[in-house]
């Protein structure tokens, strides 16, 4: 009676639509226990027994917001097929077996019911008794060994769910004694269903009475406001681009610095892509059906033997298809930000589901900070700015920064699809239109080295927040990456360059890391080398480790000023740095 108040409470607590059970020990369920644990009437159920005293399943619903059709069962699981937001879906309750025999069955036979039933989207959750990576299970040996990962990892892949963010604890299960924990429990879900649900995470909640964490899905629409322009690739592969291009570039008058004028050019530049993407682009995906449905319309009337005169019409509009096709695999292609893509590769499903688990595990839907969850797009802001406000603050009047000639050399040598700042343009762009933008690039630069001042829109920056590991829910476990705008990049590129001709005169052999032809672990093994001799010659050792997150990027200005000048740099290149 405990754990069936408490399982109440528990549900009472949240709107929840389905509650998936688990090790039920029970061999019959009624109404009245269901409506009395639910909270209410409007609910409908399915279960299945247990074996005794082990085992069994139950899967309890909102009768309005699921319609249900019939329910399937196995060795380990329990499912229900229904209608859910208008569309065919399949809820699954699993309770796996501890033996790889067990966990092979069910997972064959799952893959067997999805063959034979391919419509539809899928909820799989409840205790699958398997772990993806070493890092899921702690202070307990045997369970399942890489074999059995793979494996686990296989039957995700072949039944087309992702295993999505995870907030609140990080294990699922806990032992008695508190010496073992695992991630045995977690939801599996398909693309469709966490599209159609807003899904974005799933929370491990506080254990009480199981040795198990209850687990739910959080869905969670963040709006974080109007997303900023990025220039695309494919743009370059059309005729008429650099025409247009061109064309706005010179019709384009502006007066005043040099800087301030390539900046405005490039931001009424912006303004007409947008609506020049929209014109001759449009909509890809609805295009390249409006295209294929012309196509077979025209080759349905020449199969028929009634417009002969349309073959052209065919020539040109297949052409047309596989111009839409390309520009399409170009966009998708830049926007998974992944190098091993090859081509071809952006039609399959896994390719679209890389981008989407790409946005999800980048996306912050909540944070810890002390006993206090952070939620909402207004306060995660807040939070992250005033966190990092601290990291990256300091009071200077004058942060001066440096340009010289050669750029074009730069440009060429930068990647030109690293992720664009605020101006929304790659090096792509400036590689791509070099013979027309050139001429005002150059003019800042020129203007730039005499005065050494740079406008706020030419050194403004996005701040993204890169995750140290998975599931990050603190901010001391995200990276700061700065998206600097091109202009300020191939600035910086240029202080690098010649900064780097006399490094090795600048930085001690003993560093190991940030510079050419040294790799981070060679001090690795060097300390390990230390450690290992200090201890045959029983010598006296004194260690210093520094906490390179503490000291990354916040180092003062100012001290840094009195070191370049000690080290000889000239007044002039420390103002530009």
């Amino acid at each position: 009676m405990a754990k069936r108040r408490r399982l109440s409470s528990l549900l009472k607590s949240g709107a929840f639509d389905m509650c998936f059970l688990q090790e039920t020990k029970r061999d019959s369920f009624d109404d009245f226990m269901i409506h009395n644990v639910w909270g209410h009437k409007d609910v409908e159920w399915v279960a299945k027994e247990s074996r005794g005293l082990s085992g069994g399943l139950l899967t309890v619903w909102n009768a309005g917001l699921f319609t249900f059709h019939y329910s399937f069962t196995g060795d380990g699981f329990l499912g229900v097929c229904g209608e859910w937001k208008a569309s065919l879906v399949y809820f699954v309750n699993i309770y796996s077996s501890c033996s790889l025999s067990g966990k092979r069955k069910l997972w064959n036979d799952l893959l067997e019911f999805k063959l034979n039933n391919t419509q539809g989207d899928w909820c799989l959750g409840g205790d699958f008794n398997a772990v993806l990576k070493v890092g899921e299970r702690r202070g307990r040996r045997g369970g399942g060994g890489q074999v059995e990962r793979t494996e686990f990892a296989q039957f995700i892949d072949a039944m087309e769910v992702v295993d999505i963010p995870v907030t609140g604890k990080k294990f699922s299960w806990f032992s008695s004694d508190g010496s073992a924990m695992s991630r045995l429990d977690r939801f599996l879900l398909s693309e469709g269903f966490i599209d159609k649900g807003g899904i974005s995470n799933q929370w491990i909640g506080d254990r009480d009475i199981s040795d198990h964490c209850p687990i739910s899905l959080v869905s969670s629409n963040l709006d974080w406001g109007p997303k900023p322009f990025k220039f695309n690739n494919c743009w370059l592969e059309h005729p008429d681009f650099f025409s247009f291009v061109a064309d706005i570039w010179k019709k384009t008058v502006i007066r005043g610095k040099k800087a301030f004028i390539l900046k405005e050019k490039l931001k009424i530049l912006k303004e007409n892509l947008k609506v020049w993407n929209r014109e001759v682009f449009g909509i890809l995906d609805l295009n390249i059906n409006k295209t294929v449905k012309e196509l077979n319309e025209v080759e349905d009337l020449v199969a028929n033997g009634i417009g002969d005169s349309f073959i052209l019409k065919s020539k040109e509009l297949d052409k047309k298809f596989w111009e839409q096709i390309h520009y399409k695999e170009s966009l998708l292609h830049q926007k998974s930000r992944t190098n091993w893509i090859q081509e071809g590769d952006s039609n399959t499903r896994y390719f679209h589901a890389s981008i989407k688990g790409r946005r999800r595990r980048n996306q912050i839907v909540m944070l810890h900070k002390g006993e206090e969850w952070i939620q909402g797009v207004d306060c995660i802001k807040k939070e992250v700015k005033d966190h990092f406000s601290k990291h990256f603050s300091e009071e200077w009047s004058n942060r001066p920064f440096l340009q010289e000639e050669e750029v074009k050399d730069v440009i060429w040598s930068c990647d030109g699809n690293k992720s664009p700042g605020p101006d929304g343009f790659n090096l792509n762009f400036f590689k791509a239109c070099w013979s027309i933008v050139k001429d005002d690039v150059m003019a800042f630069l020129r203007e730039f080295h005499v005065n050494s001042i740079l406008p706020k829109a030419v050194t403004a920056s996005f701040l993204t927040l890169i995750p140290k590991k998975d599931h990050p829910q603190d901010l001391f476990y995200y990276r700061p990456i700065c998206l600097i705008g091109s202009l300020y990049k191939i600035l910086s590129k240029i202080l690098a360059n010649r900064l780097k001709c006399i490094l090795g005169k600048l930085i001690s052999n003993c560093q190991s890391a940030f510079l050419p032809h040294r790799q981070i672990l060679d001090g690795v093994l060097v300390l390990n080398e230390i450690l290992d001799l200090t201890k045959r010659r029983k010598d006296e050792c004194f260690l210093f480790k520094v906490d390179f997150e503490r000291a990354y990027d916040t180092v003062h200005w100012g001290f840094l000023e009195r070191m370049m000048s000690k080290m000889g740099f000239s007044d002039g290149w420390i103002k530009w740095m």
